[in-house]
This record gives structure tokens, sequence and C-alpha cells, in this order.
């Protein structure tokens, strides 16, 4: 099945359109969120001193994060699809039907790799003492609501949205211009950079996140299909989940 004939190109130039809008998206969504739920919050919390105040600053970021996600991956999507037919459009991303080994070997990847991250170089080279982590991460550090809700982005909307926009719409459009390798090495440098804001203080993370999306492309192009990228990417979410509300509580 081809695209349609009003369907524009999906190239380079349209995919990096395509990752402008989205995270302009959801800068749009979260600041249209946050402001307002941040103020309610503000006025709702008088008195509760400073760890009140964190709480708040925490739970309006996560709350951010995950509409900011949401409009995002919404917005790419919908670029991404504009004049083609949907079965098409879904081709190109590679949203087909993998093996369930290849699923299967996507999520083991991604355990693994949370299992390195979390117990071989968070050992090896322990964040300072009272280290500031990024908003993201710091909802979970947060019980009640920014905790669940950082759970929550992480396992259901993050993986899904993160590998349409940069192991679907990105490597397609990439792949069309400059080839396979070099399609897989940019979207990886791009997914590291896009995380940047989170992990830059702490450069093992920041390393994991480009290792991460070096194994979610690899997985992707090995399959040709989006879902076991996607099963990797939630099963490495899962074992970081599952390890905040083992030892945290």
């Amino acid at each position: 099945m081809t695209t349609s004939a009003s369907a524009p190109p999906l190239t380079a130039r349209r995919a990096l359109f395509i990752l402008v809008m989205y995270l302009a998206a959801q800068l749009v969504a979260g600041i249209a969120v946050g402001v307002p739920l941040g103020i309610y919050l503000a006025f709702g919390a008088g008195g509760l001193g400073p760890a009140g105040t964190a709480t708040v600053r925490r739970l309006t970021t996560i709350v951010s994060t995950l509409f900011g996600q949401l409009a995002g991956g919404v917005v790419a999507w919908r670029l991404a699809t504009a004049g083609a037919p949907t079965g098409a459009a879904l081709a190109r991303f590679g949203w087909a039907r993998p093996s369930l080994g290849a699923v299967v070997a996507g999520g083991l990847l991604g355990l693994a790799l949370s299992g390195a991250y979390q117990f071989g170089m968070l050992v090896r080279f322990p964040p300072a003492p009272g280290h500031a982590w990024g908003p993201f991460a710091s909802a979970a550090l947060t019980a009640g609501w920014p905790r669940f809700l950082w759970a929550l982005t992480a396992l259901l909307v993050a993986p899904a949205v993160e590998e349409l926009v940069f192991r679907g719409v990105l490597l397609a459009g990439f792949t069309a211009s400059l080839g396979r390798l070099g399609a897989a090495t940019l979207v990886t440098v791009l997914f590291a950079a896009a995380h940047s804001m989170e992990a830059l203080a702490y450069w093992p993370a920041l390393v994991m996140v480009a290792v991460v999306g070096a194994a979610a492309v690899t997985v992707r192009l090995t399959a040709n299909s989006l879902l076991p990228a996607i099963a990797l990417h939630v099963a490495y979410n899962l074992g970081i989940v599952a390890a905040v509300y083992n030892v945290i509580g």
C-alpha cells in the first residue's frame, strides 16, 4: 500500500518540522495546564511550608509533563498522517505486527538495560549527596499523586508517544534522506538531547538515555516494527518505577 498523492513526503525536513511542532505542543500544553494548576494548588497549600511548596511544584510539573506529552503526541500524529490513508501512515512509521519473540526480546532487553543502570552505573558512579535531579525525576521522590502520575507517564504515555515520534516519524523521515545508519544515529542523538534537561546534571543518566535510544532504534529496525521498541521502552521504565517504589516506598 502506498500513500496518496496528496500526502506530504516524509523527508528529513518534514520530520524535523514535526519534531519542532511536537516540542512546541508539549510546551504550550504544559504551560496552559501547569500555570493555572500551580496557582490553584499554591493557594490551596498555604501554610504548608517548604515541603508543601515543593510538593505543589512537583505535582504541577508532572501534570504539565503528562498533558504536554499527550498533546505533543496528538500533534505529531496529525502532522505525520496528514493526507495519507491510515494503513499507509501506520506502515511507514513501522506500526506493523511483529513476532511475539521480537516483542519479548525487546522487553527483556529493556529490563536488562534498566538493571545495568541501577545495579551498575548508579552503584559505580553514585550521585553526590543532595544531588538536584531534574523536574520529572523529582516527582518520583514525592509520595502520593506526584509519584503516581510520574509512574503513569513513564509507563503508559512516554514510551508510546516517544517511540512514535523518534523511532517512528523521525526514523522514517531521516531514512528517506540519510539512509538507515545516518537516520539511526541522528534519531539517537536527538532522543538524548530531548532528555538532556533531566539527565545532563548526572552524566550516567544521559549515557543511559543514549544507550536506550540506540537499543530501541536497533530493535525497531531489526524487527521492522515499532512495537518491540515500545516494549523495550516500557520495560526499561518499569524497572526504574519498580525500584523507586521498592526503595523509597
